[in-house]
């Protein structure tokens, strides 16, 4: 028994260890691209970490009456915030006091 216990811990942990170094080989030699979308969303990160806080909580206030079962609250809440979160730091980085602070 502590054998058999033995032999499957070592197995998962070859196996974790090998997936983690192999995602990562895949990553750098496949995947290692920016195009245009991905810049954009780049670009925009930082201004979407600083502001979502705030979009979000608003549509969650906007949400919570609303007669829906909760999951799709959640999934409502998510995708209008990332839209509103992006779409909103794109205008705010055009800002010229916000270009020299973000």
């Amino acid at each position: 028994m502590f054998g058999r216990s033995l032999v499957w811990s070592i197995w998962e942990t070859t196996i974790c260890i090998g997936l983690c170094i192999g995602i990562l080989v895949l990553f750098r030699e496949y995947l290692n691209k920016q195009g245009k979308w991905e810049q954009w969303l780049s670009d925009n990160a930082y201004v979407v970490y600083l502001i979502h806080v705030v979009i979000v909580i608003g549509l969650q206030v906007g949400f919570a009456p609303l007669p829906i079962p909760p999951l799709l609250k959640f999934f409502g809440v998510t995708l209008i915030g990332v839209l509103l979160c992006f779409v909103s730091s794109h205008y705010l980085r055009k800002l010229p006091i916000a270009s020299t602070i973000l």
